[in-house]
């Protein structure tokens, strides 16, 4: 259901931003599929006009006390993809990542994972996007590559 009102969002704001650069209402449901895996969502071109990132919502958000660190998870009804995006942090590195739930668990770690530098100037704080159309996926923190314990910190609720 909240998918289906995501997209729906993404249709009436192309109906309301007319003939400009926003997608048209008929391509407001498209989706790149697996093209736009291991991606990222800044800057991949999915149109001249557009990239994911653009229409993107946060689905979902978690706080770390002790690490002062915020995960979020993001969705583009546009491109029908999902990623994660940190903001705070200690000064450390950090592991962003996706992983698949399947019957409620997750199962499997995507090959979207990205390490985010330490510091105030973080040249990107997100990891690489991921088809979700017929899929549910949760964005996880760690301070390893291996988002499992005892690395991981924590993750959002699956979307």
């Amino acid at each position: 259901m909240q998918r289906i009102v995501l997209i729906l969002v993404a249709v009436l704001t192309a109906l309301a931003a007319g003939a400009g650069l926003s997608p048209a209402p008929a391509e407001a449901a498209w989706s790149c599929g697996d093209t736009c895996n291991r991606t990222d969502p800044s800057s991949f071109k999915v149109s001249p006009y557009q990239v994911c990132a653009d229409d993107a919502v946060t689905v979902g958000d978690v706080y770390n006390a002790t690490h002062a660190l915020t995960l979020q998870l993001r969705y583009s009804p546009y491109c029908r993809t999902v990623w994660g995006r940190i903001y705070g942090g200690r000064t450390q590195n950090y592991y962003v990542g996706l992983q698949l739930v399947v019957g409620g668990q997750p199962s499997t770690t995507l090959n979207a994972t990205r390490e985010i530098p330490h510091g105030d100037n973080r040249p990107y704080s997100w990891s690489y996007q991921w088809n979700d159309a017929d899929r549910t996926i949760r964005a996880c923190v760690s301070t390893s590559w291996s988002l499992t314990s005892p690395w991981l910190i924590m993750c959002t609720n699956a979307y």
